[in-house]
Parts: structure tokens; sequence; C-alpha cells
């Protein structure tokens, strides 16, 4: 282990009350008080110069990358999982939200002339709700949602996509906590937010209603509020706190003082242990108001790997990791920044077996409401049910005989009178004896695996739906090495030979138990909320998207109309038909209802239509008035995301293909185009709109942006992320139009230009990025975005002096009619204005005019 001490990093003699990695790794943001009483400061740092003493030494290696100052002291700092938007949680009552706005030199820094900011950030949003100072913030692993926990007993969650529109707040009324709230801890499985309070509790909420689902107080009864902060965290894979019975029995103990901080390493570690053996653990760091740190790694291991005894001169505030590099921050104003060895900790697993490995775990969840629906279908004989009894007596007795044996925890006295207890580890990674499988799913519940689709369509009748074959997927066992899965194909209960299949459970179970007895852990299986980004597999030039999960209920906002939403019941039942109930509400009171057949999967809405996709592979159009259907509609695949702006829609199917249409004139504007062009390896689609000409915008995780061009009948490309980018000169988002191109772009992440790149080549660079924006919003129609890009190009080409390319733009505009909307006649008479700001190229104005100049 190396530890280095970053003297330099400090907030002039104030306290340094968080701290947080970029997602890029290569800077951090720290957040605490100024050198002035009573205001905050947020520093933005380069890591660089931290992990590097050449990189320190090196003059021009800038260090303070932004400086921002706050009215109130800033308690928690937190960056999205995207890396373009910081969270600021302050005492003034208030969450602040930056957007990264490119590597770019200005005059200082933001309420400080001492600093020169080199990188810029702009205030976004300003969240209000909370009474009293904010503590701690948090985004969710999949970016769909920010919370907030306060002084004021409250915990508020945002939605991260449309700030600063609120969720929920969670308070009292709704089960919360009767106390400050101190710290707060998102499921990367994406089933709970754990919330922790001073009235001595933590509490589990399920994201599918937000409702209090646990309650723990046992382990902190005899505890003393005196930490300021009390920040928990999770394993990266959800498993150490997903439990039946939500048990406490695992203590890592040691520390003299109240514990502040625990942060784990975000990916699972490859061990080897003291036997040799490899094994997968975790790595958990824990700071403390005894001024030290302690990382442990779990499980399997006895005690912490390192202890480190007055690291500070005052109490551990929060830690951040990067890779299995830890930066921990202290209330004495310093951070320590410490580098551990492979051999010390183990090695990270890779991103693409991390991904793996949580997505078998997500793959072999099966809510739990659905176990009653199975027992009350399967019709299992006498014979049968007599073996399973049997080997679920054998497998009891042994859950008995290993619970006996965990609730024992070795205690040992020094000979100078000190305690020393043994960790006693909830769950181990063996697994003794095999459940047996689960009964099989409502076969109106598909399931999915991810390297095939059933593309079989549900029916709509009841028979049809209790008839029809399905998967089921057996108990989830946790093994040395991976998370095992077993499928069985269901069959009629007349072609199985009950005794055979007793016979062949009992024998699986004998082998079973003859490997060596460790703890056993059965795991809570959430049902998983569909996330905004979808994964996209390209096969034979077909692309398969993920169809979202189905939801008993579903609850949508109405676009522009607050406080009316839509609510789909797809459990309805009357008179012992099955059905979808959708019902249009108006603050809480119906306006409208209709019933539909088929499971509903998606719902948009505005104030003038509401938009119904079904797994049946049919779309439903209603007004929002008054429920009147206008058209229904059948695709080639089920609906996976739908978006409605005015009267025009578009639609993405499971098979990748992509249609908008206008929706008051019921016709087509673009109708089942593939989206495999745009498509590359390892790409999710992040974003997808349509214009208010029906045009769609396609943005992917790999950078690209897209649009379609319907004269070409192609897809163009708007903008992505070349490495020319490092050439060109820097764009602010001011310079960039609101249309829903210009939209897309200030978004963008962008690097900034390299040094002793020259003037020509910046500006040739730029010249040609605008030709292709101006081109992009040319094609999406909207004027909003043409006649702000054509400004910005027009003033380009004027810095630039390119005279033949200003005379094609005003030889363009001198043709009668308009452009996106925009008479030509008024665009012309703008530029000409801009055009005679130079001596140089007004002369081109004089020139045409008398017709000089031959084009």
């Amino acid at each position: 282990m190396h530890l280095t001490n970053p003297t330099w990093v400090h907030h002039e003699g104030g306290a340094i009350y968080s701290v947080d990695i970029h997602p890029t790794m290569d800077k951090l943001a720290t957040c605490g008080q100024g050198d002035v009483g009573g205001c905050g400061l947020v520093i933005i740092w380069n890591l660089r110069p931290i992990q590097s003493e050449r990189a320190y030494a090196d003059t021009t290696c800038h260090k303070i990358l932004a400086r921002i100052q706050h009215q109130a002291g800033v308690n928690c700092v937190r960056w999205s999982h995207d890396g373009d938007l910081l969270a600021c949680a302050s005492d003034d009552k208030v969450i602040t939200i930056y957007e990264y706005g490119g590597r770019v030199q200005s005059a200082g820094s933001i309420g400080s002339k001492s600093v020169v900011n080199v990188e810029k950030y702009r205030l976004s949003h300003t969240l209000h709700t909370h009474s009293m100072e904010v503590l701690s913030v948090e985004w969710s692993s999949d970016g769909r949602y920010l919370a907030s926990a306060s002084m004021d007993n409250t915990v508020v969650v945002w939605n991260a996509k449309k700030l600063p529109e609120r969720i929920v707040v969670l308070d009292a009324a709704r089960g919360g906590h009767n106390g400050p709230v101190k710290g707060l801890s998102w499921d990367p499985i994406g089933k709970y937010l754990a919330t922790q309070s001073a009235d001595k509790s933590l509490r589990l909420w399920t994201t599918d209603n937000w409702q209090c689902d646990t309650v723990i107080t046992k382990p902190f009864s005899q505890s003393s509020q005196t930490t300021m902060f009390s920040r928990l965290d999770w394993s990266p894979d959800g498993q150490f706190s997903l439990r039946p019975e939500w048990d406490t029995e695992l203590d890592l103990v040691g520390h003299r003082r109240a514990v502040t901080a625990i942060r784990v390493c975000p990916s699972l570690l490859s061990y080897v242990d003291y036997s040799g053996k490899t094994i997968q653990v975790t790595c958990i760091a824990i700071g403390s108001r005894d001024k030290s740190l302690s990382v442990w790694v779990l499980p399997r291991v006895k005690r912490p790997i390192v202890v480190l005894q007055r690291l500070f001169k005052h109490s551990v505030t929060d830690m951040s990791w990067r890779g299995t590099d830890l930066v921990v921050s202290s209330q004495d104003g310093s951070i320590k920044y410490l580098s551990f060895r492979e051999k010390e900790l183990g090695t990270m697993l890779s991103p693409q077996k991390m991904t793996l490995h949580q997505r078998r775990i997500r793959s072999l969840i099966q809510p739990e409401e659905l176990m009653a629906t199975r027992k009350a279908e399967a019709a299992v004989p006498k014979e049968s049910a007599k073996a399973a009894e049997s080997v679920t007596s054998t497998q009891r007795a042994a859950s008995k005989a290993l619970t006996e044996q965990r609730q024992q925890q070795m205690e040992v006295r020094t000979s100078d009178g000190k305690r020393r207890i043994q960790p006693i580890f909830l769950g181990s990674t063996v697994d003794e004896e095999p459940a047996p499988p689960p009964p099989p799913p409502p076969s109106h519940l598909k399931s999915q695996a991810s390297s095939q689709v059933d593309e079989a369509m549900p029916s709509d009748s009841d028979d049809a739906r209790d008839k029809s074959p399905s998967k089921s997927v057996a108990r989830l066992a946790s093994t040395d090495d991976s998370m095992v899965e077993s499928t069985d194909d269901d069959v009629d209960s007349s072609d199985v030979d009950a005794s055979a299949k007793a016979d062949k459970e009992a024998a699986n179970l004998e082998e079973l138990s003859k490997r060596t007895k460790m703890m056993m852990a059965d795991f809570k299986k959430p049902m998983l909320r569909p996330v905004d980004s979808i994964r996209i597999d390209v096969t034979q030039a077909n692309a398969v998207l993920d169809v979202p999960e189905q939801r008993a209920t579903i609850s949508e906002g109405v676009q522009g109309v607050l406080g009316d939403t839509i609510e789909v019941d797809n459990d309805w039942v009357m008179g012992g038909v099955r059905a979808s109930h959708v019902s249009y509400l108006h603050s809480r009171t119906p306006v409208w209802s209709v019933e539909i057949a088929p499971t509903v999967a998606v719902v948009v809405a505005n104030r003038f239509w509401t938009v119904i996709g079904c797994y049946d592979r049919s779309v439903f159009v209603y007004s929002s008035t008054n429920g009147k259907v206008h058209f229904r509609n059948q695709l080639d695949s089920a609906p996976v995301r739908m978006g409605i702006n005015g009267h025009k829609m578009y639609v993405l199917t499971q098979t990748g293909h992509l249609s908008t249409w206008d929706i008051d004139k019921i016709k087509a504007i673009l109708s089942r185009q593939s989206i495999t062009d745009c498509v590359v390896k390892d790409a999710n689609l992040m974003s997808i709109s349509v214009t208010s000409t029906g045009i769609p915008l396609l943005g992917f995780s790999t950078g690209n942006i897209f649009t379609f061009s319907l004269d070409m009948n192609c897809w163009q490309i708007v903008d992505s992320m070349s490495p020319l980018m490092k050439l060109c000169d820097s764009i602010d988002a001011d310079e960039l139009p609101d249309g829903p191109v210009g939209k897309l772009l200030k978004r963008r992440k962008r690097p900034g230009l390299l040094p002793s790149i020259p003037r020509g080549v910046s500006s040739s660079v730029k010249e040609s990025l605008l030709e292709g924006w101006l081109l992009a919003a040319k094609t999406t129609g909207s004027p909003t975005d043409f006649r702000g890009l054509l400004m910005s190009y027009v003033q380009q080409l004027v810095r630039n002096r390119s005279l033949s390319k200003l005379a094609d733009v005003l030889h363009d505009l001198s043709e009668p009619g308009s452009i996106c909307g925009v008479q030509r006649g008024a665009l012309r008479a703008d530029l000409e204005r801009i055009v005679a700001s130079d001596p140089i190229t007004s002369s081109l104005l004089t020139s045409m005019d008398s017709n000089s100049m031959v084009f």
C-alpha cells in the first residue's frame, strides 16, 4: 500500500465534508467550508498531481480545475454516473446542480477572483423542498433518480431525467424517520433505497411504490448519535444487504469511536485467501471519529486488511474509490490518497465480467407475489408431493444445523484484558443443498434470456394465458466462483414420473451435502424496474432490444399538465374476465377510463393525446380530453419505448424498428425504419426524442447522435465523439440554440483544445463541425436550431474570412421563400449585419450588389 498526503489540497483552513471522484477517474470534487466564516466551497481538483510526483512538478499541469463558492456550507457532493452533472447539498436547504460546460479558460472562479478556472460549470438547477440543512445527496445507479436527506427528517426523491421534477417525499406520514436523516444509499440491483437517521434506525424503501419495506433498529439501539454524517453503502452486487429477514449478524469491530462513513469498492475483486483459493470478495473501507481508517475484505477474511490509526487530526467525513485506490477526506480540511496493490486487495473484475455477474443476478430475480399464484396453478400428484416433502425435511434439518452454527461467535481475551471478537459473516459462496425449482410462472409473464427473445404474442384470453408454455428459473445459489443459473422446461404433470424425479433430487442432495458445510443465505428476489438506457444486441443485421418488464400497475405523468396522471392496472378482473384498466386522473379525480384486453407495456401522454403500447404489439391512441379512441395500430413486435411531442409521436419496437406518426392527421412520417445502421458493438441507446416536425433524434452511449433524412431516406449523423474534437476551438453552450438539436449538443462533454495547434487547423475543424450541425438542423426542420446555428456558422466564417463560403450562403438566401419556416429575406438581413462587421468580408456585400462577382 502507498499512502500520499497532498498537503496542497485544502480549503484554506476550512473543513472538508465530502469527496467524490469523477466517473472518468481523472478529477475529484471536494466540498465543505471556505476561508470566510459560514460560506461554502466546492473545488474540482486534478487527480494527476495527486497520483504522480512528475505531474505535480509540471508547471503546465493545473492542480485546481474549478472553484465554486456557496453562500452556506456544503455538506455533500456527488457526480452523476455520466459525469455531466454535479449535485451539492448545503446548509441553505437547497440542492444545487452544476453542469459541466467544457474545459475552457475563464476570467476566474465562480464567486472568486483568486483562482483561474480551467473548467466551466454552469448552474443547471436549484432544488427547493427541504426546510432545514441538507446533509446527503446520492444519484441512483441507473441515473433515473436523485435522493436528498435533510435535518428536517425527510428524504426527497427527484426525477434526475426531468429536474427539478419531484417524485416523492419520504416523511413520517409514509412511515419515515422521526429524526434528522444523516445518510442514504441506492441498492445497485435496483430494488431499494436505504436511509439512516439520528432516530437510531435504518429504513429500506422499495422503489416500486416508495413504501417503507423494513425498519432496522436492533444494531443501533445502544449507539450514541455523535456523528455529523452517517454515510452508508451497499456491496456492488447488493447481496450483503438483501436478506429474507434483513439479518444483522455481522459485526466489524475495532473502532474506538462512532463510525462516520462506509464506502464499498464499486467492483468485486478476485482474492486469493490464506489457503490459496481464489474467491470473489467485496472490499469495504470504514472511517471513524477516532481519526482512523480500516479496510476489510468480505467474506472469508477474519480481520481488517489494514488499519491506519491517527490518520487525521479530526474525524473522517467521506471516502471515494478509484479502482483499488481510495481517497479519504477529514473534517481537519485535508485528504489522503491510498493506493493498494493487487496482492493486498485482489484483482478487480473486468467491466464485462461485472456486467455479466450483475446481469445473471438480475435475470434470476423473481417477484415474491408470484409464488402464491404458482402454487395455486400447480397440480402436483400425491407421490410427487410426498417426495418433495422428504427433500424439504432434509433441507430444513441442514438449515437448522447451520443456523445454530452461525450463532456461535468466538471471543478471545488477550493478556491485557482486551476483547477480540471474531466477525461472523452472513453468507458464504458455497451452497450445500439444492432447492426444488419454483412452480412455473403465469404464462402471460414471458421469461427472458440475454441470448434470445421469445417473440410469441400473448393471448388476450385467460385460457391462452394459463396454458401457454414458459420457462421457470431455478433457485439462486451462491457458489465459490460465480452465481449458478439453471432452467427447466415445464411439461404436463401427467408426463412426469414423480418417483424418479424425487429419487433424482435426493441423489443430488446427497452429492451436494458432501461439500464442506458453510453458512447459507437465501436472497430476496426484487422485481427490477426498467432503466432508461436500452441494451441492443445486433445479430444478422437485426437489432434486438430489451422489452420493458411487466408491471402490475403503471403510473405516468401527463406532459405539460401538472397533477394529471395516467394510471394502468394490468391485473384488473371483472366477472372472471382479466383485462387492463386505463384511467386518466386530474388531481387524483378520474376523468375517463377504458378497458383493453392486452397487457400494457408503455404509456405516454400529453394534453392532446394518450398513447398505450401493449405486449401483443398493439398501440392505442386516445384523446386526452375525453378518452375517445383515435386509432389503433399493429406493430412488428412489442414496443420498447414511446414518446410524444405535441401532435407527433414515435414508437421503437423490440426488433429495432422506429416509426414516427402525425397523430392529428393519422399519417405516418417515418415507417418501420431500422436503427441497425446507427448501432455499433456494445452501444446502448441513451436517449430518443421526436421533433415538432416528426423527425427522430437518437443518442447512443458511444457519443453518436443521429437523425433521419426523409429526402435521402437514410440516417444522418448529427455529432460524434471524434478525436478531431481535440483540434477544435471551444464552443460554449451559450453559442448553441435551444432547439432539439441544440439541447442535445449542450449536454455533450467535449475535450479541450490541445496546446500548440495552429489557428488555421482549429478554425477549419470548427467550421466543418458547424456545417454538420447546420445540416442536421435543416433535416429536422427546427427553425430555432437552424437560425441559431446559421448565425454561429456565419460568425465563424467571418472570423476565418472564408469569402467563398460566405458568398455561397448569401446567394442561397437571396432566393424567395422560406427555409425551416424562416423567411430567407429576414435571415439574409441578419447575416449581412454580421458580415459587415469585418472590413474584409464587408467588401463582399458591395461586390455582390454590383454583380462584380460570379458564383
